[in-house]
């Protein structure tokens, strides 16, 4: 794939409204996710509804991006439901208190990156496939308040898909919009609402699933550049 972070999108003043993914595009998640999900998994081992298992950072960071109903089903469709609800549970606390006790890491120069951003006249938008509870620690935590204008998450739609989700908001916003995010669910959000998209291919996803992405940027500064 070709290098496109230097280049400028046509009209690029025109856009009023900047939609952010958050894991994995201003969130670097894995430093709280990996320690939760081997929480939620010993769990299952402890009950016997899995075996025991090594996992990598990178094994585990594919499903960063997923609401948690999806991940399950794909991950372990077999697991009966009232574990993977306890499962899903275990995960969620400990990526709350991961955050609490300061091991969140939002991706180098994020706060000054989106502080410009603001101050060009831009209005922020949160979007991610994430619980509320998580959404409004992200918030406390990382002050981003500062920064959104507004916040949307898929546990505040029942775990409806995110293309979806931003179709349903979508009247709310200033129509000159992009999309930036790292995963496919942003990309189709963004393509199946008619919305510019911008993959951030030092995320969690690979690089097909950023292939239909009208710009391809590699570090979160780009969109300086862009924007």
């Amino acid at each position: 794939m070709d290098r496109q972070e230097t280049l400028s999108l046509n009209n690029g003043a025109r856009y009023k409204t900047l939609i952010f993914d958050f894991d994995g595009t201003i969130h670097d998640t894995i430093h709280v996710y990996f320690p939760a999900f081997l929480k939620g998994y010993q769990y299952l081992v402890d009950h016997d509804m899995a075996e025991p298992r090594t996992f990598t950072p990178k094994e585990v960071s594919v499903w960063l991006g997923y609401n948690s109903d999806d991940m399950w089903k794909t991950f372990m469709p077999k697991c009966p439901e009232v574990f993977q609800n306890k499962a899903k549970s275990i995960i969620g606390d400990e990526m709350r208190l991961q955050m609490e006790s300061g091991n969140g890491i939002l991706y180098s120069d994020a706060h000054d990156i989106l502080t410009k951003l603001v101050e060009r006249g831009y209005k922020l938008v949160f979007l991610s496939n994430c619980s509320e509870v998580y959404m409004n620690t992200a918030i406390k935590v990382f002050g981003l308040d500062r920064y959104f204008h507004q916040y949307v998450c898929s546990g505040q739609y029942g775990q409806m898909p995110k293309s979806d989700i931003l179709s349903a908001i979508k009247h709310t916003l200033d129509p000159e919009m992009a999309i930036i995010g790292d995963r496919f669910h942003d990309m189709e959000a963004g393509i199946q609402n008619s919305i510019t998209t911008i993959g951030c291919a030092y995320g969690y996803g690979e690089s097909e699933e950023l292939r239909r992405a009208d710009r391809i940027i590699y570090s979160l500064s780009a969109l300086l550049t862009l924007f």
